[in-house]
């Protein structure tokens, strides 16, 4: 039985850095925000609305608290 491995934003986008701007452009196009906005989300500049949360997590087929996990003091 596998088991289901869940990774951040952050985590995803390093998996496939070969490919990053095409990562980005594909967050981009699925929350039709500009690529400036997905690179802040990425590196924890900034976060996205509840809503565009659960559209990203859908997209990706990833928890939304996995996707974002809370921030560490």
């Amino acid at each position: 039985m596998s088991t289901v491995v869940y990774k951040s934003l952050q985590e995803i986008y390093l998996e496939k850095k070969r490919s990053a701007s095409l990562f980005i452009k594909e967050i981009s196009d699925v929350t039709h925000r500009k690529e400036i906005t997905i690179r802040k989300w990425i590196c924890g500049a900034a976060e996205p609305d509840e809503m565009t949360k659960i559209v990203l997590a859908q997209h990706l087929k990833i928890d939304v608290k996995e996707l974002f996990p809370p921030k560490k003091n």
